[in-house]
């Protein structure tokens, strides 16, 4: 990020950083609260004598389990984030560079930016036909061969056309 004006003109430049460290001690204390409370459920379950108690104690520890699980997947996207950086460059080219010099205040000076700016505008439009041109070369060269197929195709039936006419 430092070099990136070594390369350019940089015209905009954001660093944006998440802080996780409190988010991430508090997720790890609501893991060990619910790691704990599992171990509770699972020594109270092993006295547990209705079948009543058995399934309450089921759905509750299975719940506590489920919390686990996403808590530990929240932990490893923590982990993950720590090792990662994510950089994102987005570039664009400058067609030209432009000098600013106010704006002209009498006339020839509008008069002369107006003309300078026409100009820049005809050249720019000859470079895209030179372009247009060049860049369909090949599919230019098909059209005119089949058109110039076409006229003498055309032309040698309306030659035979008209003789047939002068011989009636």
């Amino acid at each position: 990020m430092s070099g990136a004006g070594e390369l350019g003109n940089v015209l905009s430049l954001n660093r944006r950083q998440e802080e996780i460290t409190e988010a991430y001690y508090d997720t790890e204390a609501r893991l060990t609260a619910l790691k704990t409370q599992e171990e509770r459920l699972l020594a109270i379950m092993e006295k547990a004598e209705t079948l009543d108690d058995i399934i309450r104690l089921e759905d509750a520890l299975s719940d506590v389990r489920y919390q686990i699980e996403s808590l530990s997947g929240t932990m490893r996207r923590y982990d993950n984030l720590v090792e990662m950086a994510t950089v994102e460059v987005s570039l664009r080219e400058v067609e030209s560079t432009t000098s600013v010099s106010g704006t002209p205040r009498t006339l020839g000076e509008r008069i002369g930016q107006q003309f300078s700016e026409s100009l820049r505008g005809l050249g720019r439009f000859c470079e895209g036909v030179l372009v247009f041109l060049i860049g369909n070369l090949p599919v230019l060269l098909v059209i005119a061969a089949v058109a110039v197929g076409g006229a003498l195709v055309g032309r040698k039936l309306w030659r035979r056309k008209r003789e047939q006419s002068k011989a009636e």
